[in-house]
Parts: C-alpha cells; structure tokens; sequence
C-alpha cells in the first residue's frame, strides 16, 4: 500500500483572493464551527495585521484552503496572533504547527518587529497544550472571551 501524498503550504496572504481564502477558512472553522462571531468581523487591528494562509496539494487536490491565522504588533514590545483556524478535517497533519512556527519566524526576523520580545495569544483553554508544547507558557488566569474559556500564553524572543 503506498502512502498518500500531503504537502503543506504556509504563505503571507498578500494578494485579495488569499486573504478571502483565509477569510474563507476562518468563518468555516470560527464562525460556523465554534460560534464566534468576532471571525468574520472587522476589528481595529485588521488595518495593521498580517495574514497567514496554509494550503494543501494531494495527490486528489491542489492549494486547497485548509488553515489561516493572523498576526500583528500589540505594542512596541509585544506581537499577537490570532484568530488561528485549521479546517477540522485537516487537523491532524501539523498545519497549525506549521502556522505558527512560520509566524515566529516573520516575527523574530523582521525589521519592523524588531523591538518585539514576546509573541502573545488568547488559546482556547482546552487548546493551551498545543501552546505549551511549542514553547509558550501561560500567564494570568482563565477568561472568557465571546463566552468560551480562554487563557493568555506567551513566548519570549530567543536569546540565541
């Protein structure tokens, strides 16, 4: 039996269809699935944000939509991602992973995060120790936002 092919892509969205493809996941996976209504919404960092589109090539499909997120500077000292969404039948092929590693690197080589020392998230609580093994560390308490459990994680800048 031989095994199938699965290839992940991580791009910047920087062109109107792949920010609509990432629009597109996010409502699928944020707005439909889990009931947020902040996905789909435009909010006062859309303007400065920077958006993620992950794709996927098999051997039945190719540049198929299947995770986006965003990210943005907070503060001088502080980047945050967010709005993280990997379609569900999708979910177990690292993408999310993917995601943010490729996140991190924009933010930690980029001149314009250069005053940047941590990268910040509000995960979904039952989400946090898909964070926890990539390197971020809770801080502060549960809360909720849009009714649903959510906990702050960060990540310091790498020393090396």
């Amino acid at each position: 039996m031989t095994e199938k092919r699965a290839e992940v892509t991580v791009i910047l969205a920087k062109t109107k269809e792949e920010k609509d493809l990432g629009q597109s996941v996010r409502t699928q996976v944020l707005d439909k699935e889990m009931g947020f209504s902040v996905a789909s919404g435009i909010d006062d960092y859309d303007q400065i944000c920077s958006y993620l589109l992950a794709t996927l090539t098999t051997d039945e499909v190719t540049d198929l939509p299947v995770g986006s997120l965003r990210f943005f500077k907070y503060s001088p000292t502080l980047a945050k991602i967010g709005r993280v969404a990997v379609l569900k039948e999708h979910r177990k092929l690292g993408i999310g992973k993917k995601m943010i590693l490729f996140s991190e690197n924009v933010i930690w080589t980029s001149p314009e995060f250069s005053e940047v020392k941590q990268i910040g998230l509000n995960s979904m609580y039952d989400k946090r120790e898909f964070y926890l093994r990539l390197g971020y560390r809770i801080e502060g308490e549960m809360f909720l936002e849009e009714d649903s459990p959510h906990i702050f994680v960060v990540k310091d800048r790498p020393t090396n």
